[in-house]
């Protein structure tokens, strides 16, 4: 009987991860489909001019700036790996599948696996997502943070 048992677990946790593995991989393709449909604007372009600037020029340039110099930090390393306009908005687009991973887990921990995949599937096709995940911006990294520190702050208070 316990082998039955342990073999329906196993069932419902390769369930869980397929659908979590779907929804992800559909966010993925729909942030990818267009990355590169529009070329580089003024605020892109301003994110790429200074991540290219060394590590003490980036934390200069950001103390004149209102954000601070993380994001610039890991897409001066990232765009060392390639300077297309695909992979470098291709960092944008992994935090953006971080934010729809994080809003699933947050989602199930509050009220459960449906609740999770509900709030991913709404995220995964937010525009407002969309967009963030496609710009060359900080946007996306600083939403992540927020959605950890939330959900860190959930597990601790309630």
């Amino acid at each position: 009987m316990g082998n039955l048992q342990g073999q329906k677990f196993i069932g419902k946790i390769r369930s869980e991860t397929l659908i979590t593995l779907v929804i992800l991989l559909v966010a993925a393709l729909v942030r990818l489909i267009y990355s590169t449909s529009r070329g580089i604007w003024y605020d892109d372009a301003f994110s790429i001019l200074l991540s290219q600037q060394s590590l003490d020029q980036i934390v200069a340039g950001t103390a004149a700036d209102t954000m601070p110099p993380l994001y610039y930090f890991l897409l001066h390393f990232w765009i060392s790996i390639s300077s297309s306009v695909f992979f470098i908005r291709l960092l944008n687009t992994i935090l953006g599948l971080l934010v729809v991973y994080v809003v699933f887990c947050f989602g199930k921990e509050i009220s459960g696996s449906l609740t999770g995949w509900t709030a991913a599937f709404l995220t995964a096709f937010a525009p407002i997502q969309l967009y963030h995940a496609q710009e060359v911006r900080m946007y996306i990294i600083l939403e992540l943070s927020l959605l950890v520190f939330a959900w860190m702050s959930w597990r601790i208070f309630v």
